[in-house]
């Protein structure tokens, strides 16, 4: 009754792990373990086969007939775990495991033919089980089989051991179960060769297996929900961080519409302003030309042209005020030098407390650029970068250098200690700001992007020879006085 006992055992267990398999092989990622519930379902059944073979109760025609078709589900289990594996790794068969699946396959049609495999019966009854089995004996075609299927399963469980892939680690769980299958296939051999009296040891050996293979499976199961549950709390970290952002951009584009319609609106002003002026002015040149006639009035010419100095500078800063908020074509020819010099009077009043601005101008060089586009890029960048200092900070110093280099025309903005370029991106504009100061600032560069590529020139983050990050517009140069040709895309040597 024992050795009943432990038949029925395995064949219930390998059933419902069946099961298990089976319905995991549902969820996606998991579609695999189809195969190997057909393992299990196989094993099952080989424990069921052991059932009628294992006592003298049955008469010689089931015998037989158990006997043979445990063979095939023995041969049939090897070729069932190679299709799981095959599934799992999404790669074919190997050479050598064709040779040991079409063999084992071939195995299975000759087993099925009577007298092929199997030899005479005999009995075998270990003395401390009190009973008798009858089994078959396997001729030389049947043994070679066996042995087959006994190297697929220690070569399953090699590579286990030993995987094939880099970075690959040993799976030692599923190793150890098709081990067991080694240890089951070797007994179902030495059984049938008359060399062992322990039919019995070939369902353990299956049985275990499974176990191990459904063990490993939980173990999967469990370190899957974890890396979703971690995954989870990443996507969660990203939506906060995107909605931030996105949070950012748009007090940024509010910011942008405002600057806009505060341009628009001071552009209408300016020209307001103008009219009046022109009075003012006119009005001060006469009474000067007027009062240079009478004597002793040194003292009264003096504050009158302390005001005609007066109204030439409002002038001065309604004519910078258009130039940089007038929009214009992409045709034209802007002197560096003098389209620094305006950028600079522009963003004068909102960096005079916290930045410097140092100017190196090699020669007088002229770019194939509008001269109030150019302005409104300098002046973003300057700005840019005057908006990284942080409270508290010293002083800082932005360096606006302007050079020749073959046919293009190259201006870098940098500053004292680098902290307002981001990383190096290979071709790519670099972000000028830091987080700090990202919605006040990002826009605007990425707006400065658009107007010199529109130009056919570019702008990259790169590394000056004290290895600081700058930002490098590179635009085609212009000869003074000339026609600006079509223009291609400046490419930075």
């Amino acid at each position: 009754m024992l050795q009943l006992l432990i038949s029925g055992c395995s064949a219930a267990i390998c059933s419902v792990l069946c099961l298990f398999f089976w319905s995991t092989s549902r969820a996606d990622g998991w579609r695999h373990y189809r195969y190997y519930a057909l393992v299990a379902l196989v094993s099952a059944i080989y424990g069921v086969c052991g059932l009628p073979i294992q006592t003298e109760i049955f008469s010689i025609h089931p015998s037989v007939l158990f006997s043979t078709l445990s063979l095939i589900i023995a041969l049939l289990t090897p070729v069932f775990w190679f299709a799981f594996l095959l599934a799992q790794e999404d790669r074919v068969l190997r050479p050598l495991e064709r040779i040991a699946v079409g063999t084992l396959l071939l195995g299975v049609a000759i087993t099925c033919v009577p007298g092929a495999t199997f030899g005479e019966l005999h009995r075998i009854g270990p003395t401390w089980t009190g009973a008798t089995y009858i089994v078959l004996n396997t001729n030389a075609l049947g043994d070679f089989l066996i042995f087959v299927m006994m190297a697929s399963f220690f070569s399953i469980a090699y590579g286990y051991a030993k995987p094939r892939e880099r970075g690959a680690s040993r799976q030692l769980v599923p190793m150890f179960a098709s081990l067991a299958f080694v240890v089951g296939a070797v007994e179902e051999g030495l059984v049938v060769m008359n060399m062992i009296p322990w039919p019995f040891m070939g369902s353990i050996g299956f049985s275990v297996g499974n176990i191990l293979m459904a063990l490993e499976m939980a173990r999967k199961v469990v370190q899957n929900a974890r890396d979703v549950e971690s995954l989870n709390l990443e996507l969660q970290n990203r939506i906060v961080d995107s909605t931030n952002n996105l949070m950012s951009t748009r007090q940024a584009l509010i910011a942008s519409e405002r600057h806009t319609a505060m341009g628009s609106l001071a552009a209408g002003v300016s020209h307001e302003i103008n009219n009046p002026l022109a009075y003012v002015s006119g009005n001060l040149e006469f009474v000067r030309d007027t009062m240079v006639l009478l004597p002793d009035r040194e003292e009264e010419l003096s504050a009158i042209d302390d005001a005609i100095i007066g109204v030439e500078r409002i002038q001065e800063v309604i004519a910078n005020q258009k130039m940089y908020v007038r929009s214009q074509g992409s045709d034209g020819l802007a002197n560096i030098h003098k389209t620094i010099e305006i950028a600079l009077r522009v963003v004068k009043p909102q960096i005079k407390y916290s930045t410097t601005v140092e100017v190196q101008v090699d020669e007088e060089m002229f770019a194939s650029i509008d001269e109030s586009r150019l302005v409104q890029v300098l002046v973003n960048l300057v700005l840019n970068a005057a908006l990284s200092k942080r409270d508290g900070d010293v002083l800082m110093n932005t360096t606006l250098r302007a050079f020749r280099k073959g046919d293009l025309v190259c201006i870098e903005v940098s500053d004292n200690d680098g902290r307002a370029q981001s990383t190096l991106r290979a071709g790519k504009m670099a972000q000028f700001v830091d987080d700090s100061s990202m919605a006040k600032g990002d826009i605007a560069v990425f707006v400065c992007r658009g107007i010199v590529e529109t130009c056919g020139g570019t702008v990259l983050s790169l590394r000056n020879d004290a290895g600081k990050l700058v930002v490098r517009v590179t635009l085609p140069i212009a000869e003074s006085g000339c026609n600006i040709a079509p223009r291609q895309r400046a490419h930075t040597p």
